[in-house]
């Protein structure tokens, strides 16, 4: 999982891999953001075995920090906007998070979770709610962050000095490094779905992408 996207934007950078509604990413464009977001993470602190909570809708930065957590070995635990403020408070005093981030109009929701947000780092998906609180795009990733770009030898479009040739009808990927990985083994592969994150799907969607990799061990 913290390596799939990466994987696949050196086979196939301009295919579709991920829409809402009328976002659409390429993998090159999804790899780059998880890249982004796994460098705020580290930034913020976090590593092996944190939590990250996040609050508001399906959407594609959320599926980015999942596997933007994956990649750093910490975990993502999703909130449902729909519960009440004192079922959102058990969830977090449940799993403990580091880091809570928050789409702007489900702040409110959190009014109740004083005792349960104590050493949580606040992060709102928008402006600036509160005091304390921290608005996400301002935060300046790290650098040499584990797995980012090119650990890989992944080559993506735009990197310096670097280019990605089409993907060969070997089964090979030409100009590419790195362990190959099934996907879209060409940019117009049959079969291949993007990712859809609008309605309850998602989790659905995402196990059964991943039972189509392959097994890498033995």
């Amino acid at each position: 999982l913290a390596q799939w996207i990466e994987r696949n934007a050196c086979f196939a950078p301009d295919a579709l891999a991920l829409q809402c509604g009328t976002q659409r990413y390429s993998y090159a464009q999804l790899a780059r953001r998880i890249d982004l977001i796994a460098g705020r993470f580290v930034a913020l602190g976090l590593g092996r075995g944190d939590v990250v909570a996040f609050l508001g809708l399906n959407n594609p930065e959320m599926l980015a920090m999942l596997f933007a957590c994956a990649r750093l070995g910490a975990l993502l635990t999703p909130l449902n906007w729909r519960r009440a403020p004192p079922e959102l408070a058990r969830t977090l005093a449940e799993t403990r998070p580091q880091l809570l981030c928050v789409e702007q109009p489900f702040i409110d929701a959190l009014a109740a979770c004083g005792a349960q947000l104590r050493g949580v780092r606040c992060l709102t998906l928008g402006s600036v709610a509160a005091p304390g609180w921290i608005e996400w795009e301002s935060v300046a990733p790290a650098t040499g962050v584990p797995g980012a770009g090119g650990s890989l030898g992944v080559r993506l479009p735009g990197d310096a000095g670097q280019e990605v040739e089409g993907y060969g009808t070997r089964g090979e990927a030409d100009g590419c490094e790195g362990p190959a990985l099934a996907g879209p083994k060409r940019r117009d592969a049959p079969g291949e779905k993007p990712i859809e994150v609008q309605g309850a799907g998602l989790a659905a969607r995402l196990l059964e992408v991943a039972n189509q990799l392959p097994d890498e061990q033995g």
